[in-house]
């Protein structure tokens, strides 16, 4: 079965280099070339938007993207994961508030979930503190490296630590915001164009 139509797969066979190779417009415009298929819906319930379908389309989906281009693939699945995250989440207000965005490309979505990873392998500490000053909660640290984070608007997914040792981690959902400063594009090979920076 076929998810994306020609017009798109042979932009994509045009572009592939370029986006693999570098950053810029033409990758800016991926992530929105990419849901205008309707490939974040595969999956979403109908409730919310999505067209139905199993884990197993979405994996079909993001596995015909590499055929064409290994970063769109990557972008693909970083956006979906992010989806993935809200959607199973006991806390609507991600789904209401971002979902229709993120299923469009309007919103670029980045899990920075490798250091949750790591941190539950007891590799490392967790990246970024949650510290309390009167009555406020400031987030300290940084990502070194996170994937679809389109510089014009985007949200990131990321476990933190309380300074606090007597309160547990949490897993956050942020929007580009004033406090948080991201680096211009890290250097990857064939991945250039996956909008992948660190976040501080």
């Amino acid at each position: 079965m076929t998810y994306f139509s020609k017009e798109f797969t042979s932009w994509l066979d045009e572009h592939a280099d370029e986006i693999d190779q570098n950053s810029g417009d033409l990758a800016d415009s991926l992530l929105e070339k990419i849901a205008a298929e309707g490939a974040f819906k595969v999956g979403v319930p109908k409730e919310f938007g999505g067209l139905g379908a199993s884990r197993q389309d979405v994996i079909d989906v993001l596995t015909e993207l590499s055929y064409y281009s290994l970063t769109a693939s990557f972008v693909g699945w970083g956006q979906r994961t992010f989806i993935e995250n809200i959607l199973a989440s006991d806390n609507p207000y991600p789904r209401e508030t971002w979902l229709d965005d993120l299923l469009t490309g309007r919103l670029s979505a980045g899990t920075g979930l490798s250091n949750c990873v790591k941190y539950l392998s007891a590799i490392e500490e967790l990246n970024v503190t949650i510290v309390e000053e009167d009555g406020q909660h400031y987030l300290k640290g940084r990502l070194p490296w996170v994937t679809n984070l389109r510089s014009d608007n985007y949200l990131v997914v990321f476990a933190a630590a309380y300074a606090d040792p007597a309160k547990k981690p949490v897993i956050l959902a942020v929007p580009k915001s004033a406090g948080i400063k991201r680096s211009a594009d890290l250097e990857f090979i064939s991945l250039q164009g996956a909008n992948t920076a660190a976040l501080t």
